[in-house]
């Protein structure tokens, strides 16, 4: 009953065997046809070449002069004359606060010194108090002189005590500047890391895509190369993110310093104001004691009156000026003549001093800062001519003069800034924007030039292998000497005409035949041919 199954099993595994046996055999007859087959390469002739070495780099635009303007009196904005990208010119009045309280301050400044011009007027009529009346004045003015002393005092500490504490203030907002231009820093040299890694990543799937149509390798190894290269494009996205948000923290730091030394010269300002202001009372009071003891003379009485009257005069004058100066401040000015980069209030809000309303930024001409390698310092001189080119304006060229080099480097990046300032009359150039510069560092005449992918390592000796008349090839043992991105100076080991491997599919050997048809030689200075077909 179980005969027949249990025969045509065994017939199966037969069959089996056999394919089994007969495609090993296959294989084995492939690889020893492998092992023998010619040498599939390309190849190349030889010659000199004149190698120029660059440097490139990233850097960014910045704006030359940029001004942030900011109330220096709180209140509600009424009028904003301008938007992003509107042109105004020097003293042109952008932004118009209510100046409804400080006008009030200005009236009842101006009744004071209306009162004291009138007593000072009833005074010149005329004058005149009893011996008790002038004791009583003298005791009187004492006591004011004191306590306008002791006002006075008080009014010197608290501009100290103010002053300090703005200024620690700014001191606070710079160190956070600094933090965020090393974040930057950092973030540029991870993004430069990143593209070098994923050009490098590119490459290798390049060459395991051509090597996998040949046979050469497996498709597991092509898989790997495409996921490396999706690995490195992730990196250097993630790297952009990095330098987007590190940009971002760069610039609320930089407002918090521009608003701290407002604010601290507003501070300063107003503590300075409030000790000239006891300062004349001070003055004030002296002369009105000195008045009341010289009173003891009719004449004299009057003449000192008369002085204490007319500062009084003075100190009213004083206050008035300062609150028609508030009240100017009411009325935001643009101090250059530029283009508005940002507007961060809208008529109905409340301004507070020293908050940022405008950013006006002079854009005319423009600097490019660069980050450059201290090892490449003596490379870059002022006045230097440099081309520039932009992502953002593709197959268009600037060319700038270096004005700015900074002597010293960051301690963290060991490199220094230099910046180069560009012409931009059609404004097209703007603050943020992304430029290559390409700076050459060195040439070198070379009689022999090889292809970098022709120069081996052999036994720890750099080799190339050169092509007799015959076809075969040998290893030859050079001497390399300046190198550029496509290959090396042959200072020895290498003569002009000489016609080397350039492209191998596999590890030459010593004696190896080129396969397929004589390659097309295209001369002695860099020429390339192809020897042997793709299946």
């Amino acid at each position: 009953m179980f005969v027949v199954p249990a025969i045509l099993v065994a017939v199966g595994l037969g069959m089996r065997f056999r394919d089994i046996q007969a495609n090993s055999d296959k294989m084995s007859g492939d690889q020893s046809k492998r092992k023998n087959a010619p040498l599939r390469a390309e190849t190349t002739v030889v010659g000199p070449k004149q190698m120029v070495q660059t440097l490139d780099l990233v850097g960014s635009v910045e704006a030359p002069l940029t001004v942030r303007l900011s109330p220096k009196v709180a209140g509600r904005i009424l009028a904003v004359n301008v938007r992003e990208g509107a042109r105004v010119e020097a003293n042109q009045a952008l932004v118009q606060i209510d100046a409804t309280e400080v006008e009030g301050a200005v009236l009842q400044q101006r009744a004071a010194l209306a009162e004291a011009q009138a007593r000072l007027a009833q005074a010149q009529l005329g004058l005149g108090a009893t011996d008790t009346a002038i004791e009583a004045q003298i005791r009187q003015q004492q006591a004011g002189l004191t306590s306008a002393n002791a006002d006075l005092n008080q009014q010197r500490q608290s501009l100290s005590a103010q002053a300090a504490a703005a200024d620690a203030q700014v001191t606070d907002a710079a160190a956070k500047v600094a933090i965020a231009q090393a974040l930057v820093a950092n973030a540029k040299a991870d993004l430069n890391t990143a593209m070098a890694t994923r050009d490098n990543a590119q490459a290798r799937k390049k060459r395991s895509d051509s090597l996998f149509q040949q046979g050469f390798i497996s498709a597991q190894e092509q898989e790997n190369a495409t996921t490396a290269l999706a690995v490195a494009e992730s990196v250097v996205a993630g790297a952009q993110t990095k330098i987007e948000g590190a940009n971002s923290a760069q610039r609320s730091a930089e407002a918090q310093l521009a608003s701290a030394k407002n604010q601290a010269g507003i501070i300063k300002s107003k503590a300075a104001a409030d000790v000239t202001a006891a300062a004349a009372r001070k003055s004030q009071a002296e002369a009105a004691r000195d008045v009341a003891r010289a009173n003891n003379s009719q004449s004299g009485a009057y003449r000192q009156n008369l002085d204490a009257l007319r500062a009084t005069v003075e100190v009213a004058k004083a206050e008035l000026a300062q609150a028609e100066a508030r009240r100017a401040d009411t009325t935001l000015r643009s101090p250059i003549a530029g283009i508005v980069t940002q507007r961060a209030a809208d008529p109905g809000s409340i301004a507070s001093a020293g908050t940022e309303v405008l950013v006006v930024s002079k854009l005319d001409t423009v600097l490019v800062a660069v980050p450059v390698p201290v090892e490449q310092a003596a490379v870059v001189k002022q006045g230097m001519l440099i081309p520039v080119t932009f992502d953002a304006l593709p197959g268009k060229k600037f060319t700038g003069a270096v004005t700015e080099i900074n002597p010293v480097a960051d301690a963290a990046t060991r490199q220094f800034t230099v910046r180069i300032r560009l012409a931009n009359p059609s404004l097209e150039l703007r603050p943020g924007m992304f430029a290559r510069i390409s700076l050459v560092t060195s040439e070198t005449s070379a009689s022999v030039y090889a292809p970098r992918e022709s120069v081996r390592m052999v036994k720890g000796q750099s080799t190339v292998f050169t092509v007799g008349a015959d076809g075969a090839v040998k290893a030859m043992p050079v001497e390399l000497g300046a190198e550029d991105a496509d290959g090396y100076e042959i200072k020895s080991g290498l003569t002009a005409g000489d016609k080397i491997v350039s492209l191998a599919y596999a590890a030459p050997k010593d004696g190896q035949k080129l396969g397929g048809a004589k390659p097309d030689e295209k001369g002695a200075k860099g020429g390339t041919g192809r020897a042997g077909g793709s299946n």
